[in-house]
């Protein structure tokens, strides 16, 4: 799980689901060390799955992407790739997925990168 939902609400939370840095991070650090040979379809999309819900976080966080054309230009894709599939259907072929699983995981870190610039947190 990407976020959990906590009782306290937290200033630099979505709705009661913080933004959890490490999480992210540690998920879109697996995803990019993957290869295509190691790699199953299964394992493809419970990787995309969790991106994806990173993403959805992210997404929804005040980042400036009005006054900041590379914020908005993440977020045009994260919504690209969030509207490409939920997860890669299995028959995807496994090319395809699992680069549509890279895409996702590396707009995750780019927009997490931007959202602990915005809030003055430390990223991993």
């Amino acid at each position: 799980m990407v976020a959990n939902v906590t009782e306290e609400r937290d200033p630099k939370a979505v709705g009661g689901a913080p933004i959890d840095v490490q999480t992210i991070s540690r998920i879109t650090d697996e995803v990019l060390k993957l290869q295509l040979n190691t790699s199953t379809h299964e394992a493809i999309t419970a990787h995309a799955q969790a991106i994806h819900g990173a993403l959805n976080l992210l997404v929804r966080e005040e980042l400036g992407a009005d006054e900041d054309s590379i914020v908005r230009d993440q977020i045009e894709r994260a919504y690209r790739v969030l509207d490409v599939n939920a997860t890669p259907p299995e028959e995807m072929p496994a090319f395809s997925a699992f680069t549509h699983m890279r895409e996702a995981a590396s707009v995750a870190r780019r927009l997490l990168w931007i959202w602990a610039e915005v809030n003055g947190v430390e990223y991993p």
